[in-house]
C-alpha cells in the first residue's frame, strides 16, 4: 500500500524512481536487509524530476558505508553541464587554533610574535591613512596566527573518545566482512557479530555524551564561580546546539533590502548619528 501511494505521488510530481531504470545486480539493488539477515527488499528509492534524467548515469546501493543500521546506503551518479560561474566562489573560511593560547609557552611565544612585528612597523613610515594601517595591522595578526597556532582541524563530535572510535573501525571491518560473504550461514555469522560491535558502538557513544555533558557542566560552574561569563556563555551556547545567524541583511527605515556596500554603510552612519547625538548632547 505504501509503493502504491509512492508511486502515485511520483506520477503526480513527474518524478522517476532511479533504482528501477538501470540495470544492477540484485546486491547492488537491495536497500533493506529484515534482522533474520535472510529477507531483503527493495524499499529506499531516490526520485529524480524528468528533466534530470537524462543527467543521472546510476543509481545503486553503497553496502561499504558503515551506517549502523538494516538500510544500506543509496547513491546516485549525476552529470550536469554547469555554466561558467560569474561571481567568484569563496573557499571556506578557516579558523585559527585558538585553544592554543590556553597553554603558557605558546601565549608567550605569540605575545613575543606580535611584539616584534609592531616594533618593526612602528619605525616605518607613519604618514599611511587609516586603510592602509588597519591592512597592515590585520596581516600582522593573520600572518602571527598562521606562524604560532595555526588552523584548527574539523571535528564535528569532540566528545567521542579514542575507544569509541576504535570501535566504529571495527564496526567497518565487520561490515565489509558482511558484504564479502558469499554462503548464508557464514553471512548470518557475520551480520550476527556485526550487530553485537554496532551495540558495543552504541552504548560508548552514549556514555562518550553523558561523561562530556557532565565534564562541560562542571566548567560551567567553575567559570560562573570565577565570574568568566565569556567562557559560561560559550559552554552554555555549545550544550544547547544552536547555529545562530552571524551575517544579517541590513535594510531601511521603510524594510527594504539594501545590496551594495556604499548604501550599507549610509544606513549604518544614519543609524549611529542618531543615537549617539543623543548620548553626546546628553
Amino acid at each position: 500500500m505504501k509503493m502504491v501511494k509512492y508511486l502515485v505521488s511520483c506520477v503526480s510530481c513527474d518524478l522517476i524512481i532511479g533504482g528501477t531504470v538501470f540495470p544492477h545486480k540484485i546486491c547492488h539493488k537491495v536497500s533493506w536487509v529484515s534482522p533474520d539477515n535472510v529477507t531483503e527488499n527493495q524499499i529506499d528509492h531516490i526520485a529524480v524530476s524528468k528533466r534530470f534524467r537524462r543527467s543521472v548515469l546510476g543509481v545503486r546501493n553503497t553496502r561499504g558505508a558503515d551506517t549502523g543500521s538494516g538500510h544500506h546506503l543509496m547513491i546516485a551518479n549525476f552529470r550536469f553541464k554547469i555554466l561558467a560561474a560569474r561571481k567568484k566562489i569563496e573557499t571556506r573560511r578557516k579558523k585559527y587554533n585558538v585553544q592554543e593560547l590556553q597553554m603558557p609557552t605558546v601565549r608567550e611565544e605569540c605575545k613575543l610574535e606580535l611584539k616584534n612585528r609592531f616594533s618593526v612597523l612602528s619605525t616605518q613610515n607613519k604618514d599611511t591613512d587609516s586603510e592602509e594601517s588597519w591592512k597592515t595591522i590585520k596581516n600582522v595578526y593573520i600572518e602571527t596566527s598562521e606562524k604560532i597556532l595555526g588552523f584548527r582541524e574539523n571535528q564535528q563530535k569532540e566528545w567521542i573518545s579514542e575507544e569509541t572510535w576504535k570501535e566504529i573501525e571495527r564496526r567497518k571491518l565487520a561490515k565489509e566482512n558482511v558484504n564479502r560473504s558469499k554462503m548464508r550461514q557464514q553471512k548470518i555469522s557475520a551480520q550476527t557479530q556485526y550487530s553485537e560491535i554496532n551495540k558495543r558502538v552504541k552504548r560508548s557513544i552514549r556514555k562518550d555524551k553523558r561523561n562530556w555533558i557532565n565534564e562541560q557542566a562542571k566548567l560551567a560552574e567553575e567559570a560562573e564561580k570565577k565570574g568568566d561569563i565569556k567562557e559560561l556563555y560559550n559552554i552554555t551556547r555549545k550544550l544547547s546546539q544552536r547555529k545562530y545567524r552571524m551575517n544579517i541583511p541590513v535594510k531601511t527605515k521603510s524594510g527594504m533590502l539594501l545590496t551594495t556596500q556604499e548604501e550599507q554603510l549610509k544606513r549604518w552612519k544614519e543609524h549611529f548619528s542618531k543615537y549617539l547625538t543623543k548620548v553626546i548632547t546628553a
